[in-house]
């Protein structure tokens, strides 16, 4: 007898920007001295990873912004670091707006995602270092990087990062 794996609802913007809504919400408030310290079991500290959280937010938007996503293995956005071990980004957040200003580039870059997926067509492809996906495979890679990043963050700032059962 065979059985059918009950198909889950699409991933889309909106899962992203519920994503991105826990990350501000659980982050915010965080005193500026604390950033500093690694996230969780991290080398980065929790300023870097959540840098890297709005990197890959952002990056994964702008490969649906191309006419032909799989003809441009990588958008050649140039990569740097603040310090050795540090992730190579193409975004950072500006340290004098603090870390209020660096979750307002997390949540915009989020809200890029979210839009770049829910307007693009659902059969284009997109490269990833893992492989090929759609807009609901990108989509679904933001949810991932910023439940898992939000809780190494508050892992190492002391606060519960446990995302919500929705």
């Amino acid at each position: 007898m065979s059985r059918s794996i009950p198909s889950a609802a699409p991933v889309s913007g909106a899962q992203v920007r519920e994503a991105v809504a826990h990350c501000v919400e659980t982050l915010s408030g965080v005193p500026s001295d604390q950033w500093g310290v690694p996230a969780g079991d991290l080398e980065w500290t929790c300023w870097e990873t959540l840098e890297h959280l709005a990197d890959d937010l952002l990056t994964y938007a702008l490969r649906f912004g191309l006419a032909r996503p799989m003809g441009v293995p990588r958008v050649p956005l140039r990569l740097s670091r603040d310090r050795a071990g540090g992730p190579a980004n193409v975004v950072f957040g500006d340290t004098a707006a603090g870390p209020e200003g660096l979750l307002t580039v997390v949540e915009a870059c989020g809200g890029l995602l979210a839009a770049a997926v829910d307007s693009a067509d659902p059969t284009m492809l997109a490269p990833h270092v893992f492989g090929a996906s759609d807009p609901e495979g990108f989509a679904a890679m933001g949810v991932v990087e910023t439940l898992v990043h939000t809780y190494d963050i508050a892992r190492g700032v002391r606060r519960d990062g446990t995302p919500p059962r929705t």
